[in-house]
């Protein structure tokens, strides 16, 4: 399955935070309406970690379902205060420190560490005139980064090619794939980055520092800055 950035009003989602055991005795919390605003992807840890930033319409707690408005509640009748009994998982979990990396058509084995992060630029109307909730999603300029730590050697030229792009401004490409398991690999596809000019670790003097990289698309119409694929 493969995700690329799309240029429409974002989608909404619905989240709730169910607390064990569950049942009715226990206060339980749902968010509607959620637009997701960031999203941070962690590479070189023992599991792949994401982390997301959004903002929604209301959160309700299952407490006060019964006093809530239509609005509050979202659109449920029911209170929820029971969690699904089988919830549906895709997968299993990513290993986040094999894989590959391909910089600039070159795979570096030496990559310690990566970070990408988006900012959707997606929020919500909050300031309507004679309402008391946001009423609507809305999409502004988005915008994704790429940091990374590269360990340097004497017998590499990969680094120097790196270190080279970045001082002339030269933009290269990007892949990197997460995991070796069929039905747990993830794949990143970054076709333009602008490298920042790279900083020696201060406590790890073999390494570089390439922080907050601009991420582009291929063309200036494209919405392909970065793509995920699941295989």
């Amino acid at each position: 399955v493969t995700y690329s950035r799309s240029g429409n009003n974002p989608d909404t989602l619905v989240i709730y935070k169910y607390r064990r055991p569950s049942g009715s005795s226990f206060n339980h919390q749902f968010a509607h309406g959620v637009v997701i605003t960031s999203a941070e992807f962690n590479l070189g840890e023992n599991l792949a970690t994401w982390t997301a930033k959004g903002i929604g319409i209301w959160t309700q707690d299952t407490d006060a379902f019964s006093s809530a408005d239509a609005t509050q509640k979202g659109g449920l009748t029911v209170n929820p205060t029971t969690e699904p009994a089988s919830p549906v998982y895709n997968g299993s979990v990513v290993t986040g420190f094999v894989g590959s990396a391909t910089l600039d058509g070159n795979a570096i084995g030496d990559i310690q560490t990566a970070k990408i992060t988006i900012n959707s630029g997606s929020t919500l109307f909050a300031k309507t005139f004679g309402s008391y909730y946001p009423t609507a999603p809305e999409r502004d300029v988005r915008q994704v980064r790429l940091s990374f730590s590269l360990r340097e050697s004497n017998t590499s030229t990969q680094a120097v090619n790196l270190r080279s792009k970045a001082i002339a401004g030269t933009s290269i490409a990007v892949t990197l794939v997460l995991g070796t398991t069929a039905g747990s690999i993830v794949t990143f596809t970054i076709p333009v980055v602008v490298l920042t000019a790279p900083v020696i670790d201060e406590q790890r003097t073999l390494f570089l520092n390439f922080n907050d990289c601009l991420c582009l698309a291929s063309t200036g119409t494209a919405k392909d800055e970065i793509t995920l694929k699941f295989t």
